[in-house]
């Protein structure tokens, strides 16, 4: 099992991970803050089977 992490605005997490889901993802959300912007962000925790 491999771990991804992809960080993703708050506009779109919600259409990446019903994405995910749809196609059998299991994933953790976590809210984060980009740094220079202070943008809202969504870092996605997600487990992959190894290939």
């Amino acid at each position: 099992m491999k771990l991804v992490v992809a960080i993703v605005r708050d506009t779109d997490a919600m259409d990446v991970s019903d994405a995910l889901v749809e196609n059998d993802f299991r994933m953790t959300r976590v809210a984060s803050t980009g740094g220079f912007l202070k943008r809202g962000l969504v870092t996605l925790l997600i487990g992959v089977e190894e290939e």
